[in-house]
């Protein structure tokens, strides 16, 4: 690259950089969201630095669904830098953005040979709201990844040099695999430029196509559940609905929402799935005809409905249906944006339209990054999120069920029962189908019932696992058996578990909370029973054989309790709960050395530990470690002021 042209793209990228940091830069101090974050990143022992063991991890699982190694890579990168603060993940997701919208200009440049139209697209992409799920979303990495190695890959084939295009290509795979439709589009982009569809051009593509079948296949396995559960009719007429969906916010990005449900029947006929279909059949018709006289449409159009058709099938999660998500649209927006860009070029030619055309466009801008910097603030945190899906979409269920979580968390435990008992009214009134209407709705009624003989029992769970909301109304109903038993309402949390596993018997937390539940009442026998079934269910569920392991050591079993702990450290070794629970053991046991050992490392791992760091200050003082205890204690105060016993505690050793 020559010396101005080189000084040219870095001028590019620096103003990229500040109008990045104009729009998004307030977002930078959000929160991480409860919404696959916990999952992929703050709980997600795999990510927490690089070790054989993490690289084995992130390269042999799927998350739970998606194989993204390369994605949970640069998450390992970001924990080295700032352990699970989460400024540091939200700053590397803008710079990929901004690379991303870089590169757009970089591609659509070498397409089209126009600068214009080139910056104007990148601009587009840089600054438009629809994005910003994929930005502001520490989760959303995955999309922006695999994006800036697809625009790498291409911009690569385009200067014909194969061997990057092709390494460039596997590490998006490794990213996300939605990118695997890329050899197609490179055919699309030889048709664009001119070139003959030969033998040689095809035999070009043979080692991206096997690139995109590997991977396509390993995506198969990790979505092969979901994808069962659709039928072709289901898939065409939601394809249709998602596919104008997306046009429409892309033009008017409104109303923008982490979900937008649909709850009611799939039906092909109806005019939910009937209207939008024939708009992309027409839509498809006259671009077809388009091709006489100009490649624009048939590109542009082509470029954007090849991008998006991986994520189309991508609608039905835990029994509710999902029109889109915003995140989707994120490299199938370049075609609509270089659609935009060419049209908005054409009418500037003109000198009578030039000004008002500029003007247009300007304000159109302008317009968009206000909104994305909105936006943006939407997801400061879980109950921001949640709150903007439930003021547009308030019959998203999901939204209601995770508000009531947040209230949970909080403490505030009747707006938390509130929520779910809505949550709930939402999932048992959507249109599933008479059968399954029917079916939830007696449930409630018949439970009694069913609880009295074994055989009425089996009915219903045959008959609730054949219900399409059967998993999500099992979740609500847990987390209602939650919020009953933190009431104290130990008999009516326990109802709720009991008909969530009617729903759902293969439901681990809800056997948690039903044997956390148990033991509060007394029923020793029972609880350790539950706890058994949610760890026979997910061996590796750590809370569960904490839970077990506490009963034990409460009821005098303190081997196998240690036994216990030790298994649930070995899980899951950043788990804080259970470092300071085996301290206490430890304590206990009369190991103060183990026992000092073990809050440490609770505290290392949550510095908010109060308990932790008050037990730790109270061996540091029996050991005469006078500055280490005072310590601990002040810094107990600092996120808990009035803690009586740490006060206590630096009044005896003098410090107050």
């Amino acid at each position: 690259m020559e010396k101005g042209l080189r000084s040219h793209w870095y001028l590019l990228l620096g103003c990229f950089a500040f109008i990045g940091l104009l729009i998004y830069g307030a977002s930078l101090t959000n929160s991480f969201v409860r919404w696959d974050d916990g999952l992929l990143i703050y709980e997600n022992p795999a990510i927490r630095g690089f070790s054989f063991a993490n690289i084995k991890t992130i390269f042999t699982t799927y998350d739970p669904e998606l194989y993204i190694p390369l994605t949970l890579l640069s998450y390992q990168f970001d924990f080295l830098i700032s352990g699970t603060s989460p400024v540091w993940y939200h700053f590397h997701s803008l710079i990929l953005h901004i690379l991303n919208a870089t590169l757009v200009v970089w591609v659509i440049r070498l397409l089209t040979k126009n600068t214009w139209v080139s910056l104007l697209t990148g601009v587009l992409f840089l600054v438009h709201p629809l994005h910003t799920e994929a930005i502001a979303w520490a989760s959303g990495r995955k999309d922006l990844l695999s994006t800036l190695f697809f625009l790498l890959s291409t911009g690569f084939y385009l200067q014909n040099n194969t061997r990057w295009s092709l390494v460039t290509f596997t590490l998006g795979l490794l990213s996300k695999v939605t990118i695997v439709t890329l050899p197609v589009i490179l055919i699309l982009m030889d048709y664009f430029q001119g070139k003959p569809l030969s033998k040689k051009s095809l035999l070009e593509k043979v080692p991206y196509l096997v690139l995109a079948l590997v991977f396509a296949v390993i995506a198969y396995f990790g979505k092969s559940q979901m994808l069962q559960a659709e039928t072709v009719v289901q898939i065409i007429a939601m394809a249709g609905k998602s596919t104008v969906f997306y046009l429409e916010k892309l033009i008017a990005p409104l109303h923008l929402s982490v979900l937008y449900p649909y709850h009611h029947t799939i039906v092909f006929s109806s005019s939910d799935f009937l209207i939008p279909f024939t708009i992309v059949a027409l839509i498809a018709i006259l671009t077809l005809i388009s091709m006489r006289f100009t490649k624009i449409f048939a590109f542009c159009l082509g470029f954007f409905a090849i991008t998006l058709a991986p994520s189309l099938p991508n609608f039905a999660k835990a029994g509710t249906y999902y029109i889109a998500s915003d995140r989707y649209a994120y490299i199938p927006s370049i075609g609509i944006f270089l659609l935009l860009s060419l049209g908005i070029y054409r009418l500037a030619q003109r000198d009578t339209l030039r000004n008002i055309t500029v003007s247009a466009t300007v304000i159109f801008c302008a317009f968009l990054s206000y909104t994305a910097s909105v936006q943006s603030l939407v997801w400061k945190n879980s109950e921001t999120l949640f709150t903007n899906v439930i003021r547009y979409y308030p019959d998203s269920h999901v939204a209601h069920n995770n508000i009531g979580n947040l209230y949970r968390r909080q403490g505030k435990i009747e707006e938390a029962a509130q929520s779910y008992r809505t949550a709930l009214s939402i999932r048992m009134g959507s249109d599933l189908g008479e059968q399954d209407t029917v079916a939830i709705s007696e449930f409630e009624t018949s439970i009694a019932n069913a609880l009295a003989t074994k055989g009425d029992i089996d009915q219903a769970i045959h008959l609730y696992n054949k219900a399409l909301s059967a998993n999500s109304n099992a979740v609500i109903l847990s987390n209602l058996g939650s919020a009953y038993r933190e009431q104290g309402n130990f008999t009516e949390a326990a109802s709720k578990f009991k008909q969530s596993l009617m729903l759902n018997s293969k439901n681990p937390q809800a056997y948690l909370g039903l044997g956390i539940t148990y033991q509060e009442m007394g029923e020793i026998q029972k609880a350790e029973e539950s706890f058994l079934e949610a760890i026979e269910l997910q061996p590796l569920f750590p809370v569960a054989h904490l839970n077990l392991g506490a009963l034990y050591i409460n009821t005098g079993r303190t081997e196998e309790g240690m036994a216990k702990y030790h298994e649930t450290i070995e899980i899951n070794p950043f788990f804080p709960q259970a470092h300071y629970n085996i301290g206490i053991a430890y304590r206990s046991l009369g190991r103060n050395r183990e026992a000092l050992e073990s809050y440490e490392k609770a505290i290392a791992l949550q510095p908010a530990y109060v308990a932790a760091r008050i037990n730790a200050g109270i061996l540091y003082a029996e050991r005469k470690k006078i500055e280490e205890a005072i310590e601990q204690f002040s810094e107990a105060l600092k996120y808990d002021p009035n803690n009586s016993r740490a006060l206590s505690a630096l009044r005896q050793l003098g410090a107050l």
